[in-house]
């Protein structure tokens, strides 16, 4: 394993780290490796996302029966207004 050493820290940012830590339950070194290892963790890519998406539910539809009548996929659902945009964007391509 490498060592980072960081210089030159604000202290009211070396006080919210050790306070992050200690409501953490962790070292302020371990909570540092959390930190970075969080902002640095790979993100997903349109890619993978059409890739998890084929693989569900979503990847039986028929994208050309949508483009001709996308409220069949559009309930009464908490998720409708979401469906009704995507609905209306597909009307638009």
């Amino acid at each position: 394993m490498a060592t980072l050493l960081v210089r030159n820290l604000d202290a009211d940012l070396v006080r919210r780290l050790k306070d992050r830590a200690r409501a953490h339950g962790r070292s302020v070194e371990a909570e540092h490796r959390a930190i970075l290892a969080e902002a640095l963790a790979p993100t997903a890519t349109t890619r993978d996302l059409i890739a998890a998406l084929q693989g569900s539910w979503i990847g039986e539809l028929d994208p050309d029966a949508l483009r001709d009548r996308p409220e069949a996929i559009v309930g009464e659902t908490a998720a409708g207004a979401s469906l009704e945009r995507i609905a209306a964007a597909l009307r638009r391509s």
